[in-house]
């Protein structure tokens, strides 16, 4: 691809992100700067990575979300709904990114990156270089895998990014070309359309998803498997252990799933969230509204968070929520339970991070649909780790996978049927240092054009009871496929008046407050 082309389709790409027909002009290219990169390509004999920066005008992530799906390219989008926080990275450089196993892999495939790279301009230090999304174990994929067609994991240095760093910050372009020894763009890539399908930022019209959705595995059978872990939890062999399920939300005929429009009544729906898009191979797209962050690294500063112990809100009524909030609070059990999750935390970063500060109590959160238990941590890393160095400390936490975390991955590889994929796993962008931001993807789906599944886990200790976890879940399941939205396929008719959405809360559980352990 010639310098033309890239711009070419930048153009269009930018102006359906703006609705403008004159978008920013492209940095001039500084010749000194192209014969550095290329004498680097030359002297190691491998392309060299040239990133480009400069203010951008505003964009809106959902619209962009649209136009890359539409021009077939890999995107990752996410809004940070409680700091304004917002990247929006389209299409892949190669030589750079592909299928990771873990964060061990990703972080020898990030290194070529930094090694390679030359800048021009001034973008700030915590704009992207790449984005990445792991699996929750590495482990081969069966046939009938719902991520059957997904990579393993997969680390991606996108071509073209647009980023603000919260919601009074102004917006970064950065683009990035792999520069060969004669200084030409050494980034092959396959055929795109020429034309974006819109200008304007919007869609078909769109409705929710309103038919019910189908397990992929029986109440009885999950149940037999929470008991099974109770058991083991009973005989001391694990303290607690995340079992995780899915349901497949079929697309009605005549219609296929609509992930940008989903991507925006997330947007709409679960504030305090990081709303969240991966685009996943073969026309799927993984996405969510999560509220757990695993771990931030700005130079040598670490923030995370334990988030363990979580207690539906009612339907109405202040008080009642706030009654239920307090009981979360005031639960033993509970409170046992999230302090088991710092523990393990301050256990898993003691190399990395030995001094490890923060909450010396949990505090409530407060979502759409949830309270949560939430201890924040913060503590200055040892020289030379990253973020990826951190994720391989933790993931996964207690809250995701189980206690003793050895014993609970084992018993979970031999006794849960579920492929996860990505659900429970972390996913998020990186910065040129090493730093950068890995959420946890929890409240996720993978959405294809014909179905979703959607997936949700419950924590399960000694005196769990198998049908309160499977209603549990149940709640957790609620957000994601609440904001399911379809459009007509090509040659069927726009949808009738969309029905109201659904609340944001969920009923209350039969046994009045339904309480999930865990936040997964």
């Amino acid at each position: 691809m010639n310098p033309a082309e890239f711009w070419t389709r930048f153009r269009l790409v930018h102006k359906g992100l703006n609705n403008v027909t004159t978008p920013t002009a492209p940095a001039t290219q500084d010749p000194a700067l192209l014969r550095r990169a290329a004498a680097r390509a030359q002297a190691t004999g491998r392309p060299a990575l040239l990133r480009q920066a400069q203010p951008s005008p505003a964009v809106r992530v959902d619209a962009g979300l649209r136009a890359a799906l539409a021009a077939g390219e890999p995107v990752f989008a996410a809004v940070d709904q409680a700091t304004g926080a917002q990247v929006l990275a389209v299409g892949a450089l190669p030589q750079w990114g592909g299928p990771v196993a873990d964060a061990a892999e990703a972080r020898l495939r990030y290194a070529h990156a930094q090694a390679a790279l030359v800048v021009q301009g001034q973008p700030p230090a915590a704009a992207p270089l790449a984005c990445f999304a792991l699996p929750f174990s590495p482990g081969p994929r069966p046939a009938d895998s719902p991520w059957a067609t997904a990579p393993l994991g997969e680390l991606r240095v996108p071509h073209t990014l647009w980023w603000r760093a919260d919601g009074r910050s102004p917006w970064w372009q950065v683009r990035h070309q792999a520069i060969g020894p004669e200084g030409t763009i050494d980034a092959p890539a396959p055929a795109r359309p020429r034309a974006l399908p819109f200008t304007d930022g919007s869609g078909a019209p769109s409705a929710p998803l309103a038919d019910e959705p189908r397990p992929l595995e029986s109440e009885a059978a999950w149940c037999a498997r929470v008991a099974d872990a109770v058991r083991a939890c009973d005989a001391d062999l694990l303290q607690k252990v995340v079992l995780a399920r899915a349901v497949h939300c079929p697309a009605p005929a005549g219609t296929r799933l609509d992930p940008a429009a989903t991507f925006e009544a997330l947007a709409t729906r679960e504030r305090g969230t990081l709303v969240f898009a991966l685009s996943a191979g073969a026309g799927a797209v993984f996405l969510g509204a999560t509220p757990e962050l695993l771990a931030e690294v700005r130079g040598p500063t670490l923030r995370t968070q334990a988030l363990a112990g979580t207690i539906a809100r009612p339907l109405y009524g202040a008080a009642a929520d706030a009654q239920a909030g307090q009981a979360l609070l005031a639960s033993a059990k509970d409170q046992r339970e999230h302090q088991a999750v710092v523990d393990g935390i301050r256990t898993a970063l003691v190399a990395v991070c030995p001094l490890l500060g923060g909450d010396t109590r949990p505090q409530l959160r407060t979502l759409a649909s949830v309270h949560h238990l939430e201890t924040r941590l913060e503590g200055r890393l040892q020289a030379h780790v990253g973020l990826l160095d951190v994720i391989t400390c933790l993931h996964p936490t207690p809250a995701l996978g189980g206690s003793p975390r050895r014993a609970a991955a084992q018993w979970l590889a031999e006794a849960e049927p579920l492929d996860r994929g990505w659900y429970g796993a972390p996913f998020g962008w990186l910065t040129p240092d090493g730093g950068g931001v890995a959420r946890v993807a929890i409240r996720s789906a993978l959405v294809a054009p014909t179905g979703a599944t959607a997936f949700a886990g419950a924590g399960i200790v000694s005196g769990s009871d198998p049908a309160r976890e499977w209603r549990e879940t149940a709640v957790k399941l609620m957000p994601v496929r609440a904001a399911l939205r379809t459009t007509p396929t090509a040659g069927a008719s726009a949808p009738a008046s969309a029905p109201a959405s659904a609340p944001a809360r969920p009923p209350a559980d039969p046994d009045t407050h339904a309480q999930v352990r865990h936040g997964c």
